[in-house]
């Protein structure tokens, strides 16, 4: 025990060993995969993502979460990883207004019944979600952003009398890369 009554929270290097192996086994339960497939064309990008987790504790437990993105660069500039570099970056004095780019996006997320009410509270926690919204991109110059976002998701479950109330949410943002 320390002077205020804790109790002393040192261990020994066996008991550190265990404690790490401990850790190591419990992350090995879980099993993780993605598939993840991108197509760039010209002006359009299409996302599409699935991503499943099975978390093994007392019993299996499956989560699936999947993603479905376009987007689609109105001004002309090329889709790219790396980001888009508007062909005229914002001057008003010579009429160049950046880059404009609209995308929409689709997602959702299930969770396996066996989760509940043994790790998750069911009036709380809601077994499934989907989710739609839409966005505007201003690109003022290659490192600077306007982004516009709207949002709306649904829920299965998540409330003590049934379905948890739709959620929808508008945000705006700046950015500026260096």
């Amino acid at each position: 025990m320390h002077g205020i009554g804790l109790p002393d929270m040192r261990y020994s290097d066996e008991q550190h060993i265990r404690k790490r192996i401990n850790i190591m086994k419990a992350w090995q339960k879980w099993f993780y995969a993605a598939l993840i497939s991108v197509a760039l064309s010209g002006t359009v990008g299409l996302a599409d993502e699935t991503e499943q987790r099975i978390a093994e504790l007392d019993q299996k437990i499956k989560v699936m979460e999947r993603r479905l993105e376009l987007a689609e660069e109105a001004t002309g500039e090329e889709a790219s990883f790396k980001g888009v570099n508007p062909r005229r970056p914002l001057n008003p004095a010579k009429g160049q207004w950046g880059a404009w780019e609209v995308a929409a996006r689709l997602s959702g997320l299930n969770v396996d019944k066996a989760a509940f009410p043994t790790f998750a509270d069911p009036k709380k926690s809601a077994q499934a979600t989907a989710t739609w919204g839409v966005d505007a991109n201003w690109r003022l110059s290659k490192n600077t952003k306007l982004v516009l976002d709207y949002e709306q998701s649904s829920f299965d479950g998540g409330a003590a009398d049934g379905d948890r109330e739709d959620e929808k949410i508008v945000f705006v943002r700046a950015q500026v890369s260096f």
